[in-house]
């Protein structure tokens, strides 16, 4: 591809090849080239199009490598396609017209139409099939929709801002894949989805939004027009947009439609988070110039989840943070933080849902209305079993009437963190055993 490039730019340099000229002094591209893909642009006239062949016939004479034109395609803009067909006959490609794929992203499609979005909410469907949420633990589904979301979408979030009803369609999905649901069959969502995405720091899950994510990787490309200006695409945005008259408004060319208008259109969102402009990026004097520096960052320099964290802050919750620990299995921690919140289906928790039971009361003494806190902690078997887990691990026991009271009773001993987080982690695979035995007894 190198010795393609360096055809196409002598090509260029005696007047062979018309390139394209970017608007208010911008630059002028011949071409773009990545991997094994490359697309030519230059002025619309047959004789370019005419010489393009013969550059690329001296390109396979020389080189011996031969362009693949049935994979080609030849696009106009602003010319009738009988056009394109007259003109893609030099070259020997198929004549095509907007919108098109190139590298698996639309180009010259409306992003704001849902259904251009399909193929995206497809894939995203199909990789939290209905099999593997019968077949996962709500850690393991958890673990799932994080590293699908990592995955599948991303390509397209950082690119295009995502009109509402995608980011609904996609939360829905995975939503009703964290809580077991499927299509005619409805699961308890046991927790508000709130709880689910918002920080680890407040007390929650915190797997994060599709929307906080999709604004962070827009915002992201303001860093990268500061950081990089001189790089080609960031002159053509500039110029285009003419955005060297007012750099700093993170502004767009708004009688040009297009991704760079829908980017700069982000501001208003985070506006209405609060957040304020001068926190992502703020200009500093530095030497004989000027440096962009980020103040969510200790470095300065712009991160994706330092945004996402602030986009996501809230309050913490009433009962505190909430430890979690990678050293035990990720459903036996996800077990614990609903124990805690009293997020488990109970007899009691059941009935106040609307589910018909014969019988509320717990299983194990069969004294009390069966609540989370009861079964685990107050029930008289569950008494018995922390009595000898406490002293198996040489601490006293003490008068414990909640989950709640057992992780903080467990964080009040031993001077060393390492002991003080084994005590924690006995203590949730404690609470994990005994809904266990509860369940054995009641199935």
């Amino acid at each position: 591809m190198e010795g393609l490039s360096v055809a196409m730019r002598a090509a260029c340099e005696r007047g062979v090849f018309q390139r394209l000229q970017i608007s208010n002094g911008g630059p002028i591209i011949s071409h773009l080239l990545y991997a094994d893909d490359a697309l030519f642009l230059g002025e619309w006239s047959e004789h370019n199009i005419k010489n393009l062949a013969r550059v690329l016939h001296c390109f396979h004479v020389s080189a011996g490598l031969r362009v693949n034109f049935n994979k080609s395609r030849v696009f106009g803009v602003g010319v009738s396609m009988q056009e394109v067909t007259r003109y893609a006959r030099p070259l020997g490609c198929e004549p095509a017209k907007l919108p098109f794929n190139y590298l698996g992203v639309p180009i010259g499609a409306n992003m704001k139409h849902i259904k251009n979005w399909k193929p995206v909410i497809e894939r995203f469907q199909n990789k939290l099939s209905k099999w593997k949420s019968k077949t996962l633990s709500f850690g393991g589904r958890l673990t799932l929709v994080q590293s699908i979301l990592g995955n599948i979408p991303t390509y397209f979030l950082s690119l295009f801002v995502a009109p509402q009803g995608v980011i609904d369609k996609l939360e829905g999905i995975r939503k009703k894949f964290l809580w077991g649901s499927s299509e005619g069959t409805r699961k308890i969502h046991w927790a508000s989805w709130d709880m689910i995405t918002t920080s680890k720091e407040a007390g929650r899950i915190g797997i994060g939004t599709i929307k906080s994510l999709n604004v962070s990787l827009i915002v992201k490309w303001w860093s990268r027009l500061r950081v990089g200006p001189s790089t080609t695409w960031a002159a053509a945005i500039t110029s285009l947009h003419d955005l060297n008259s007012n750099l700093e408004g993170y502004y767009a060319n708004n009688t040009l439609p297009g991704v760079r208008k829908n980017i700069a259109g982000v501001r208003k969102e985070l506006l209405e988070k609060e957040i304020a402009i001068e926190r992502i990026m703020k200009k500093q004097p530095c030497g004989s110039g000027n440096s962009w520096t980020c103040s969510l960052t200790s470095d300065g320099s712009f991160i994706v989840k330092a945004l996402r964290n602030v986009w996501e802050s809230c309050p913490t919750i009433p009962i505190g943070r909430f430890e979690w620990t990678t050293d035990i299995p990720i459903k036996v921690v996800c077990f614990a933080w609903r124990e805690r919140m009293g997020k488990i289906p109970t007899a009691l928790a059941l009935s106040k849902r609307g589910v018909n039971l014969e019988n509320t009361f717990c299983s194990l003494c069969g004294d009390i209305q069966e609540c989370a806190d009861h079964a685990l902690v107050r029930c008289q078997y569950a008494r018995t079993v922390w009595e000898w887990t406490f002293k198996w691990c040489g601490i006293p026991t003490s008068t414990l009437l909640s989950v709640c009271d057992v992780l903080e009773y467990a964080t009040k001993w031993f001077d060393c963190p390492l002991r003080r987080k084994l005590l924690l982690g006995i203590c949730y695979g404690t609470l994990w055993n005994t809904w266990i035995a509860r369940n054995n007894r009641v199935f």
